[in-house]
């Protein structure tokens, strides 16, 4: 039997079918890879603050809201 979603939040999915459903549902600013390797994905670069609390993501120009709206 299949187990449903623990939650259909985006933030702190715990489970492989929350992440599943995320992943189907949304895009993510970046990916990892199967090294574990951060990836771009809807960003196409970041940078990290030297005390790592800030990132700052760069979008990619093609880059659309669900209504087709930059």
């Amino acid at each position: 039997m299949a187990t449903p979603p623990a939650s259909l939040s985006l933030i702190g999915k715990t489970d492989r079918n929350s992440e599943i459903v995320a992943h189907l549902v949304t895009d993510s600013l970046v990916r990892y890879d199967a090294a574990l390797t951060l990836r771009p994905r809807l960003a196409r670069s970041w940078e990290v603050s030297e005390d790592g609390r800030t990132w700052t993501f760069h979008l990619r120009r093609d880059v659309r809201w669900q209504d087709g709206a930059p």
